[in-house]
């Protein structure tokens, strides 16, 4: 009787686990489809847009799609429930994502997009590292040195497919005009490591280049924005604790809308919106929501007990298929041998790291 009671048990925690990992995976490919919506709104509708204020807006977006749905789900009874060490590392999480857009702007104006954008990237690297220091267990299958070894491997290969991917290339992009100048990256789809995107045109309008020969402040700025990247899916994964993903969405996010209404706000960025055309600010909220549907199934999926939070963090770099496949059907954007390696290196290291965490 007890041998059979025990054997019940044992199956039902083996369904349970299945069952988790089946909704961990299913919502790190929603989160990673809507950073892909996110970056192809942007593409499609978004002109002459300043980047900050583009992001204000957007985080503005989330906050009241995160507001209706714990609403909805009754979720906003539950904020006296939450401990300290939620609102501390929510708070440091959103604190965190502001001062990374500082740096990377600040970096983007004092070098070239082109060096910035690979030390941006390298973000993931670092998280990677920080989830395997606080997160050994988890990422591991508690110690496990082929799991480990695979985790390294992943790693590297979805690092190198990345720098691959955002290398500088001779691509010429048409004006409107008829002529031709060299295509930014930030023009091909090269974004944030947190899914933010700094287009070309702000680039060339907004952020003039003020790098002396030789300067290298740019450098600083950089790693200072690679690093707060970094620490914010490690501070979302503390304080998403036995918190429901819709409040927890809202409360980080308020604080990095706060953040991003007082870059705002300082830089005077609000000037000028008046012209924006009613085609940009729809597709702009869309990509608000595309947005809040990616980090609402992220941090849910980083939030759960048993999940490997490497695994989560790079599924997310899937979202370049989607923007890839959707460039080169609908914008008729070319891709270079480079270009293609770098993603075939990239999908083997997101799918290799999944594969091992099931």
């Amino acid at each position: 009787m007890f041998s059979g009671s025990k054997c019940v048990a044992n199956h039902r925690e083996e369904q349970s686990a299945g069952q988790t990992k089946m909704l961990w995976i299913t919502l790190a490919l929603i989160a990673a489809a809507c950073t892909s919506l996110t970056v192809i709104f942007a593409k499609i509708g978004i002109k002459y847009v300043n980047s900050d204020f583009a992001t204000f807006y957007r985080t503005g977006i989330v906050v009241v799609f995160s507001l209706i749905l714990c609403a909805i789900s009754g979720n906003l009874n539950t904020v006296a429930s939450l401990t300290a060490e939620n609102f501390v590392f929510l708070g440091l999480s959103g604190i965190a994502t502001g001062c990374s857009w500082l740096c990377y702007y600040k970096a983007i104006k004092l070098g070239d997009v082109n060096k910035v954008a690979p030390v941006d990237k390298s973000s993931f690297m670092l998280s990677s590292l920080l989830f395997l220091i606080f997160f050994f267990d988890e990422t591991t299958k508690n110690g496990d040195p082929l799991t480990l070894c695979v985790l390294l491997l992943s790693v590297a290969l979805t690092l190198l497919g990345t720098l691959l991917m955002i290398a500088p290339q001779n691509a010429v992009r048409k004006h409107t005009n008829g002529s031709e100048r060299k295509a930014l990256p930030a023009e091909n789809g090269v974004n944030r490591a947190d899914g933010t995107n700094f287009t070309g045109e702000n680039l060339a309008e907004g952020a003039p280049v003020e790098e002396a020969k030789g300067e290298k402040r740019w450098l600083f700025y950089a790693v200072a924005s690679s690093v707060f990247a970094a620490v914010v899916p490690v501070f979302i994964k503390f304080g998403m604790r036995d918190v429901p993903s819709s409040l927890g969405t809202l409360l980080r996010t308020i604080v990095v809308f706060i953040f991003s209404g007082a870059i705002v706000a300082g830089r005077k960025e609000y000037r000028g919106i008046g012209a924006v055309s009613g085609k940009s600010w729809l597709f702009l909220s869309l990509s608000g929501i595309a947005t809040g549907g990616a980090w609402l199934c992220e941090y849910a999926a980083l939030g759960m007990n048993g999940v490997n939070p490497v695994a989560v963090n790079s599924a997310g770099k899937l979202s370049v298929l989607l923007t890839m496949l959707f460039s080169f059907l609908v914008l008729k954007e070319k891709f270079t041998k480079r270009t293609l390696l770098g993603l075939l290196l990239l999908v083997a290291g997101v799918v290799l790291v999944i594969a091992f965490s099931l």
